[in-house]
């Protein structure tokens, strides 16, 4: 019995969790650059009040999303989105693939950068490692998917924590100083209210981990976890990046800067190397997201999915064609491409399930007469 309520933690809430963090926290969160354009560049105390709409928002978006998952057996963002927006699904496509776009262009730029200036490692050679990393992982599919989120969650939450006691017991008197005499700068609440949904943008590609949700209670709290985990970066960047306020605001990858004046080459080592398989961990997570979307699509139309080859070969292609976008540089990508398309999830995700998805939820009558509703769906 005992087993099987550890595995039921595992499976129900560590793992949901575990996805979340794990594709949220990488280039443009796990670098800072998202926390400072979103959160901390509004004042030390504008940034404390944005965090808990990002954790209210976060679970919100968490819930709703799993429930209908849950209720109506979809698994995939394409089947999700055609019961919560019918016809007009396509939006939502066409905003993940912009998405997509903007990630992985960023995870290029910014792990490229982080290996050449930790390790003197070339730009090129950081991408190639990321792509190897995205392809082998897809190609043995939702499992290993599963499991090296889950690796990964774990070892940047202890690299986080030991980050933020470094920071607190060296410099702690600074950032108490500066959250005294800090303000709180006009539109907090709007960009942290942003910050969540666009982060939450990719919950729908995550929906193969509601599979394992069998009551409303069990989803209820493994938003509530993973909504926490999920904020749980942005709370420890933002007050530690007091701490080299107003310096801090300037720098293209806040995190990264700030480790790299702790004076501790050991520790600046490993948390580079921790970063660099988080910002991996993000372009698997999404990639995966379209292998289970296209797998949906084929198991429809010719009653089989998709090869593991193909689903390397998918992964890899769309890493390489975006990559062009690093470009770019991360400041101009985080600070312009990812809050339009923002707007563009308020509109056509979140304002629909609050709305609509809730009436779903709502209206069901029992399980059972819901899953009949969405057909059968394969199990692996």
């Amino acid at each position: 019995m005992r087993d099987i309520l550890a595995n039921r933690f595992v499976r129900v809430i560590l793992m949901p969790a575990a996805v979340f963090q794990a594709v949220l926290v990488g280039p443009g969160y796990g670098s800072g650059r998202e926390v400072m354009e979103f959160i901390t560049q509004y004042g030390a105390v504008g940034g404390a009040l944005a965090l808990p709409v990002v954790v209210a928002t976060m679970f919100v978006i968490l819930a709703l999303t799993f429930e209908i998952g849950r209720l109506f057996r979809v698994y995939d963002y394409r089947r999700f989105f055609k019961k919560l927006l019918g016809r007009a699904w396509v939006i939502y496509e066409a905003l993940f693939i912009a998405t997509i776009i903007l990630v992985l262009a960023v995870t290029t730029s910014a792990a490229g950068t982080i290996l050449l200036d930790a390790f003197q490692i070339p730009y090129m050679v950081g991408a190639v490692l990321v792509l190897l990393g995205i392809v082998v992982t897809t190609y043995y599919g939702r499992h290993l998917v599963e499991l090296t989120l889950t690796c990964g969650m774990i070892a940047f939450s202890a690299v986080l924590i030991s980050y933020l006691a470094i920071v607190a017991w060296g410099q702690g008197d600074r950032i108490a100083e500066v959250f005294r005499t800090g303000t709180a700068e006009s539109g907090w609440a709007l960009n942290g209210f942003r910050f969540a949904v666009y982060n939450c943008c990719v919950v729908p590609a995550l929906l193969f981990v509601a599979r394992e949700f069998e009551t409303r209670h069990e989803v209820l709290i493994a938003a509530a976890f993973a909504a926490v985990s999920g904020s749980l970066p942005a709370i420890v960047f933002h007050f530690t990046f007091l701490a080299g306020f107003p310096a801090v605001i300037e720098e293209a990858l806040p995190t990264y800067w700030m480790v790299q004046h702790l004076g501790m080459p050991v520790f600046y080592s490993v948390f580079t190397i921790v970063l660099f398989v988080m910002m991996v961990q993000t372009g698997v997570g999404l990639l995966h997201g379209v292998n289970e979307r296209l797998d949906a699509f084929f198991i429809e139309i010719r009653g089989q999915g998709l090869s593991r080859l193909a689903h390397a070969l998918i992964a890899g292609s769309a890493f390489v064609l975006c990559s062009v976008l690093a470009t770019f540089g991360v400041i101009a990508l985080v600070a312009k491409g990812y809050g339009t398309v923002a707007w563009g999830f308020i509109i056509f995700y979140m304002l629909p399930l609050v709305t609509r998805g809730l009436f779903l939820i709502t209206s069901a009558k029992h399980k059972g007469q819901v899953a009949a509703l969405s057909g059968p769906y394969p199990s692996s």
